[in-house]
């Protein structure tokens, strides 16, 4: 891990999180999302069966610890952890190969460890949680849809996403 250093863009190692329970095939890394405080980071691995994402919280002394982690009890969920987004209200988490590539989403509410809303894609093959992002106060949404060459925008009511707005691509 590296910390901003005296002037901007400048970065210095500073530790490395090492954790035994993850091989090469489990792409441990492959999305990476932190705390605005940098207190809390979640590393999705999303080739481990199907996938999981690990949860670390930052010690007094600057060294990291796992202290969950996060997983689907769904079979049909494939590539969990391929894409995360974070804001103070929710850690989404994706899986953009579940269901034949239709994609799902899992929402955490404030540091939960249970689901508190899945979200399915639209349509098939539409590979829904390719990438995704939030607002920076949290209250937005914006999740890839791949296959389909689009994005969708949520905002957060009465503590679950509801869609708003689909954006697509046009071809040059």
């Amino acid at each position: 891990l590296f910390r901003s250093r005296v002037a901007p863009w400048q970065y210095a190692a500073t530790s490395q999180l090492n954790t035994s329970e993850y091989q090469g095939s489990d792409r441990f890394g492959s999305a990476l999302v932190a705390s605005e405080t940098g207190q809390f980071m979640y590393a999705g691995a999303p080739g481990n069966q199907t996938g999981r994402v690990a949860s670390f919280v930052k010690q007094s002394n600057g060294d990291w610890l796992e202290n969950a982690f996060l997983a689907s009890d769904h079979s049909s969920t494939l590539n969990y952890g391929n894409a995360l987004a974070l804001s103070p209200l929710s850690l989404v988490v994706a899986a953009d190969k579940s269901n034949n590539s239709t994609g799902q989403l899992f929402v955490y509410r404030e540091r939960q460890t249970t689901v508190s809303q899945v979200i399915a894609g639209p349509e098939a093959a539409s590979r829904f949680g390719a990438a995704m992002c939030t607002s920076k106060n949290g209250q937005w949404l914006y999740v890839s849809a791949t296959g389909i060459n689009r994005v969708f925008a949520y905002t957060w009511e009465s503590k679950v996403a509801r869609a708003q707005q689909a954006l697509a691509g046009s071809p040059r």
